[in-house]
């Protein structure tokens, strides 16, 4: 919760705690009032390789990144857990990371991250433009898939382990869920 200018926090030195700024505020998503919570649970980390390998085959062009990669979207730095950039995106890249809306953001949730994720980071998207947001629940084998319309989030889906759906946002192609929470 220390206040900081982006200029601020973008002069911070690089670290591996994953740390965002979020409204002048330094966020700690995985903060503990002990410690800093552990990495990612095996099932968090499955559920974001595992997309990130279909992302990979199936977009129609630019980058898929993962976390930790800087995301600016205003004066807000995020790390979404997997992000879409096409090649003639609003979205781009200096030497920190990058700056406008991703065509899609996923987000796999964690105990510690699941209402950030849900409300912090779902507002921030739908103001900041991002065309797709999926929000991944490995514990519910469940994934919701909000598409903007209009500036506002509508929720395109919510689709379990053996669905499949149709991506707007990467000229719809097939998701199948099934593989994506194949590997517990």
């Amino acid at each position: 919760g220390t206040t900081l200018s982006a200029e601020a926090f973008a002069a911070l030195p690089e670290t591996t705690i994953l740390i965002e700024h979020i409204d002048g505020q330094v966020i700690y998503p995985h903060w503990s009032r002990i410690t800093m919570s552990p990495t990612p649970r095996p099932i968090h980390q499955l559920g974001v390789g595992e997309l990130h390998l279909i992302l990979r085959d199936i977009i129609p062009n630019g980058n898929v990144l993962l976390a930790p990669m800087e995301l600016l979207l205003s004066t807000q730095t995020v790390q979404p857990d997997l992000f879409w950039i096409a090649e003639e995106s609003a979205c781009v890249r200096d030497e920190r990371g990058y700056h406008g809306p991703p065509e899609l953001a996923v987000e796999v949730l964690s105990p510690s991250t699941s209402r950030h994720d849900k409300t912090v980071k779902f507002l921030l998207y739908e103001k900041s433009g991002v065309r797709e947001y999926w929000i991944v629940d490995p514990d519910h084998q469940q994934m919701e898939v909000w598409q903007l319309t209009d500036g506002e989030y509508e929720l395109f889906g919510i689709f379990r382990t053996d669905d499949t759906f149709n991506s707007p946002a990467l000229g719809s192609q097939t998701i199948d869920l099934n593989t994506v929470f194949a590997r517990r």
